[in-house]
């Protein structure tokens, strides 16, 4: 498994003394991306000023989820269903 970690920032415009226009790279958070052995990726998001960790999947196109769930439901035996 591979995993990438990135700073999530703000940029915050200033000016020195002199009028020179600077930009502070404000640090918000970190986002780590884990990438499986088969390409499958999915990451966290965590934010500084939460005390939480967000989960990161792959936003994929509307037909591609609607032909997932449409084929997941193939495998389901009503006989089976403990109910």
């Amino acid at each position: 498994m591979k995993v990438e970690r990135y700073n999530v920032t703000n940029p915050k415009k200033y000016k020195t003394k002199d009028g020179e226009e600077k930009t502070f790279w404000a640090s918000i958070g970190k986002v780590t991306i884990f990438t499986k052995d088969d390409g499958e990726k999915s990451g966290i998001l965590e934010l500084n000023d939460r005390n939480a960790q967000y989960s990161l999947f792959l936003d994929e196109p509307k037909e591609k989820k609607e032909a997932q769930a449409s084929s997941a439901g193939d495998d389901i035996a009503p006989e089976n269903i403990p109910f």
